[in-house]
Formats: structure tokens, sequence, C-alpha cells
């Protein structure tokens, strides 16, 4: 008898990222069977092996991913004849990034100034717990350090107008930022008291 040939697979995803949680629709109307037809189409979401979604034919399946990550989602559709055809897709789902508020105390006095600096952090849904800080002293776009902690100190040695920067990376590597004005007076120049004359008797 003749051999069965392969199905051929060709899905199309809408969207192919979004913000967890998300919908996911895969459409595989793009399949076909050149010896036979299509009859279901699965999706494995996160690619361990095992297809928990199907739908009969070469139709449409959504599926809801609920947390952030990259997931190389696999996709398979089956003949009349039992043979597969198998591709998989990287679908990309962020989280929102954690809200960040800094706060620097003292935010204001005469150089050198030291602040105490700290970043609050406030989570959302689906972030995940902050991995570091990165830390902008100046505001100048470049990092003068990291930490693991949400607290850290900094001297102004300069008198000026200073804009510290936070940004909070958490473990997928989304960013909240925070910012904190600060002001660091010109050092006070002790003044000699004036010498009074004394009056004349």
């Amino acid at each position: 008898g003749a051999v069965n040939r392969m199905p051929v697979i060709q899905v199309a995803a809408d969207p192919t990222s979004g913000v967890a949680p998300c919908k996911i629709t895969f459409d595989f109307s793009g399949s076909a069977d050149p010896d036979g037809w299509i009859v279901r189409s699965e999706v494995d979401p996160d690619g361990d092996g095992t297809f928990e979604q199907a739908v009969a034919g070469a139709g449409r399946l959504s599926v809801d991913y609920l947390r952030p990550g990259t997931y190389q989602t696999a996709l398979r559709v089956v003949d009349n004849f039992g043979a597969s055809a198998t591709s998989t897709m990287a679908i990309v789902v962020a989280g929102a990034a954690p809200e960040v508020v800094l706060q620097g105390d003292p935010a204001s006095g005469y150089a050198p100034l030291g602040v105490w600096f700290e970043a609050q952090v406030t989570l959302t849904a689906t972030s995940r717990p902050p991995a570091f800080y990165e830390w902008d002293f100046d505001g100048d776009g470049v990092p003068d350090g990291i930490s693991e902690t949400s607290r850290t100190y900094h001297v102004y040695g300069e008198a000026g107008e200073y804009l510290a920067r936070v940004s909070v990376v958490d473990a997928d590597g989304l960013m909240g930022h925070g910012e904190q004005a600060v002001t660091a007076f010109p050092p006070e120049v002790p003044r000699a008291r004036s010498c009074q004359s004394r009056p004349l008797l």
C-alpha cells in the first residue's frame, strides 16, 4: 500500500508576546495533509513534552500564560493515519515591573553631604522579588554601584543639584525605577567676627 505522507504544520500566533496574565491564540488553519486530513491540533505551552491542550482539525486554540517567562511552546498536528508534525515557537510573557519609591535622608545639606538611600519596592501581581539594586547617585545614566539590599549610603563631596536614581531589577530582568532629588550646598565657611572698636571715653 501507499506510504502515509507526513502532515505539514503551519501555525500563526496572535500575539506572540504580552504581559502576564495573557491569552495567546494559535491558528493551525495553514496546516495541511497531502494525502488525508488533519484530525487534531495540539499545544504544549511550556515545552515539557506534554501536549495539554488540543482542538479538532486544523483549528484555533487559545492558551492562558499566567506567569512571566519565555516559553518554548511546542505545537503539533496529527493526520488521519496518526502521523504528526511538530514545530516550536517562543512566546515571551513579561511581568509588570515593580513599583519603586526612592527616599534619601537627608535630601539636602552642606557638602560633604552623606545620604542614606532606601528603595521602597511594591510588587505587582506578576512581579518577582528584587534580585539586585542598581544605584546612580548623580543621575548621569552610569551606574555607580550595585547592591542586593534596598539601602545604601553615598557622600556628595561637591556642592550641586543631583537627581539620584535606583533601578530595581527582578528575577525576570524587569526594571522598576525611582528618583530622589538631592541638594548639596557649598560648605559653610566660618566667618571671622568683626572687631568692634571700643568707644572712646
